[in-house]
């Protein structure tokens, strides 16, 4: 009998295993159909992770199913980071950010919804970081901050003034030549004065080359000499391109005062004093010019 009984025992220990390795083999097959980003749920179905989510939903039983990832930050927003700050979807997740030239009063560098946020402007100019170029003056503006160029100093080319990047040189004595085709020993001496105070001009000194370069329009109003000969058609292009050209040189150099120590002021009507120039009157915009 004790053989006998010894003889049986490997068939009920067949028929004991065999429930286990059904499940096992269940449970194995539930996981390998289940897809990435996804776990087996019930032992029948799939559940995607938290922050993915599949075209039949959450949960799926069956079909060529994908869990991707949902963007929480895309239209409509399902959550809000508050102002001054910026969504930023991640892999199953997200998190909220300042804006640029915004910073959390905590220092951290992420926060997780408008309960946290606590955004506040950079003072870049405080910072201690290099922000601006030596050539310019750092002020500080909301979110952000502005470069402008230092007394006596105007943008190098290919740059402008009052932006981050702004990059200046010494200001220089702005371009102004004679009007085209017009022919007068007058004008001419006139332009080659003014090319002297442009040769010598230096920042320092723009005061006096203010003054020096007003005289000479005051001369050349008082002694028009030749140029009154000229056809009327051209008395008008020599009195537009002084006026203009003498507006235009004016307001460059002011921006070597200190405090900015010229105004202007234009209105329309005939100048007088251009027009004494000429045997006719020109209408024309009337310059007026203070400084100190």
């Amino acid at each position: 009998m004790r053989n006998g009984h010894l003889m049986l025992l490997p068939g009920l220990l067949m028929l004991l295993l065999l429930p286990l390795g059904a499940a096992a083999q269940k449970s194995s097959d539930s996981t390998r159909y289940c897809p990435a980003n996804s776990a087996v749920f019930n032992d029948t179905s799939c559940r995607c992770s938290p922050g993915f989510n599949s075209s039949s939903g959450e949960i799926f039983y069956s079909g060529p199913e994908r869990c991707e990832d949902i963007n929480e930050c895309a239209p409509p927003s399902l959550v809000s980071c508050g102002k001054f700050s910026n969504c930023q979807n991640t892999e199953g997740s997200y998190h909220c950010t300042c804006s640029p030239g915004y910073e959390l009063a905590s220092g951290a560098r992420v926060f997780r919804d408008e309960s946290e946020n606590t955004c506040q402007d950079v003072d870049e100019c405080s910072s201690g970081q290099p922000t601006c170029h030596k050539s310019t003056i750092c002020i500080n503006t909301v979110g952000s901050y502005k470069c402008r160029c230092l007394w006596g100093l105007e943008p190098k080319p290919g740059f402008q003034n009052n932006q981050p990047n702004t990059t200046c040189e010494e200001m220089s004595f702005p371009t102004w030549t004679p009007p085209p085709g017009i022919n007068s020993q007058r004008l001419s001496r006139f332009f080659e004065r003014v090319q002297d105070l442009r040769r010598d001009f230096k920042p320092a000194l723009a005061q006096g080359t203010i003054q020096d370069l007003i005289q000479e329009v005051d001369e050349l109003l008082e002694t028009p000499g030749d140029l009154e000969a000229l056809p009327c058609s051209e008395q008008h292009c020599v009195a537009t391109n002084l006026l203009v050209g003498l507006e235009d040189v004016l307001r460059n150099l002011s921006q070597a005062l200190p405090n900015g120590t010229l105004t202007f002021n234009e209105s329309a009507g005939t100048d007088p004093a251009a027009s004494s120039l000429f045997s006719e009157s020109v209408d024309l915009p009337i310059l007026n010019i203070s400084y100190q």
